[in-house]
């Protein structure tokens, strides 16, 4: 479960944790802290408002998804 809405590609990093065919990543979770978007698909849209950088400016900001995705990995190796 994450605490935010995950762009796609932060979901498919994810998933390579996890063992197995069939896996669920929920999204929204356990609070809300935005978009989970990786870093390197912030481009230009620092603390911006502009149309195209929507999801930036009510994401969780820059590292929130790295962080999540070590944690997550760290997790992972644990139970798996």
């Amino acid at each position: 479960m994450l605490p935010g809405e995950p762009l796609e590609s932060f979901g498919e990093d994810i998933k390579e944790f996890l063992p197995g065919s069939y896996n669920i990543i929920m999204g929204l979770t356990n609070d809300y802290i935005g978009y989970l978007i990786p870093e390197v698909e912030w481009g230009n849209c620092t603390n911006s408002f502009k149309p195209e950088c929507f999801e930036e400016t009510i994401g969780g900001g820059r590292e929130i998804s790295g962080f999540l995705k070590e944690e997550f990995r760290n997790l992972a190796e644990e139970l798996f």
